[in-house]
């Protein structure tokens, strides 16, 4: 089960995806089909696990299948950071998108930008590598500071790029020293 932990504007919250939209509420608990979707300028924090996703304004997140050490969302559309906390190595977290998914199994910073219909979408690992899967026979290696795109059937690499998003992000993690926090010792992270 992922929990909202934090809420900023307008963000809505559906049971299914075809279920009647409503107000998210705060430390609301989530489990598999549910929807989270930001309006322009709202942000939300899901917590699952050992990770944390920061999703960005007009992003669209269903949450997948939540299991012990595994944890599967899909990004329909939108912009989100997972934050996989230190003390999280063995928890694997898959971010599903039109144009694949990235698969993370370590800790670290990582951003999925996807939009709907032909848009590129594009996945960086800002610290802690990934692999990113387009299709069944198909999978790459995303080390740490590098970010691919992906539209139009090809695969691009490049440099990851810091962007308003990331900053916000490390921002909070700084101020709130989420990452100097000592790992749980008696219960799982």
């Amino acid at each position: 089960v992922g929990r909202i932990s934090v809420l900023s504007g307008a963000v809505q919250f559906r049971t299914t995806p075809s279920a009647p939209e409503q107000s998210a509420l705060l430390n609301y608990p989530l489990s598999f089909g549910n929807v989270v979707e930001t309006a322009p300028r709202a942000h939300a924090i899901i917590d699952i696990a050992a990770g944390r996703f920061y999703l960005d304004g007009r992003t669209r997140l269903r949450i997948g299948a939540l299991a012990d050490g595994s944890s599967a969302v899909a990004l329909d559309r939108g912009a989100l950071v997972l934050h996989v906390l230190p003390g999280g190595d063995g928890q694997v977290f898959s971010i599903e998108t039109a144009k694949g998914t990235l698969r993370i199994d370590q800790p670290g910073y990582y951003e999925v930008e996807a939009e709907e219909g032909d848009q590129p979408m594009t996945a960086s690992a800002m610290e802690g590598g990934a692999q990113f899967r387009m299709s069944a026979a198909v999978e790459h290696v995303l080390p740490p500071n590098e970010r691919i795109a992906v539209g139009g059937g090809k695969l691009t690499r490049g440099a990851a790029i810091e962007d308003d998003l990331i900053r916000r992000v490390a921002a909070e993690i700084e101020e709130i020293g989420e990452n100097k926090a000592p790992a749980p010792e008696h219960v799982s992270p």
